[in-house]
C-alpha cells in the first residue's frame, strides 16, 4: 500500500471512530422550516435561492392554465425575448424598437403597458369593468395594484385571470406580428 493511499485509509477510520450505530428506527427529516415537508416551503426556498432580490414572489393562479401562470412568471422576472432584453445578452438585432408602433425601444414595459396598442386595449378593459385604472410605471406594478385592491379574493382572482389574458393577448399580437405568416387584424 503507498504512503497515500494509507493516508487516506488512515484518515477514514478516523472519521468513521467517532460514529455509533444504533438498534432506534430510521427516519428522514425535512430542515426547510417546519420538520414536514410542504410544496410552498420548498417553492419559498427555491425562490429565496434562485431568484434575484426585489423580484416579487412566484404567483400561481389556479384558475389559469400553466401556461399564462409561467409566462406572467417571466414577465414579472422581465425574462421575455423583447428586442431590448436579447440585445443586453450580447444576441445582435437589427433594429430595437418596437415593431408594432416603431415610437420606442421594444421593452417588456413598453410592448406590454406604454406602447400605444397597449394603452387603448388596457384603457377599454378599465372601462368594461368600471375601473379606474392604476398609474404603474411596470408591469410588477399591475400586480401590486392587484394585490391592494380591497376586494374579495375570488373577486381578486378573476381580476387576476383577465389582466394576465390581456398580458398574453398582447404578447400573442406582438409574436404574430412579428413572427406570422400574415399580419393579425387590429
Amino acid at each position: 500500500m503507498s504512503g497515500t493511499n494509507f493516508q487516506h485509509l488512515s484518515t477514514i477510520v478516523n472519521m468513521l471512530s467517532s460514529f455509533s450505530l444504533s438498534d432506534s428506527e430510521d427516519f428522514w427529516t425535512w430542515s426547510l422550516g417546519s420538520p414536514s415537508f410542504s410544496v410552498k416551503c420548498t417553492r419559498e426556498h427555491i425562490d429565496k435561492i434562485t431568484l434575484p432580490d426585489g423580484v416579487m414572489e412566484t404567483r400561481w393562479n389556479s384558475y389559469l392554465p400553466k401556461k399564462l401562470n409561467i409566462f406572467i412568471w417571466r414577465a414579472l422576472c422581465n425574462r421575455l425575448p423583447t428586442r431590448w432584453n436579447l440585445s443586453r445578452k450580447g444576441i445582435e438585432v437589427d433594429l430595437l424598437n418596437f415593431p408594432i408602433c416603431d415610437t420606442s425601444i421594444e421593452t417588456l414595459n413598453h410592448s406590454l403597458w406604454f406602447c400605444s396598442l397597449a394603452t387603448t386595449l388596457w384603457h377599454r378593459f378599465f372601462v368594461w369593468l368600471d375601473i379606474d385604472p392604476p398609474s404603474p410605471s411596470n408591469i410588477q406594478d399591475i400586480f401590486s395594484w392587484l394585490d391592494n385592491m380591497r376586494i374579495s379574493s375570488a373577486h381578486k382572482s378573476i381580476l387576476e385571470v383577465i389582466c394576465a389574458v390581456v398580458l398574453w393577448s398582447l404578447w400573442h399580437f406582438r409574436n404574430e406580428s412579428i413572427f406570422g405568416t400574415s399580419p393579425p387584424k387590429t
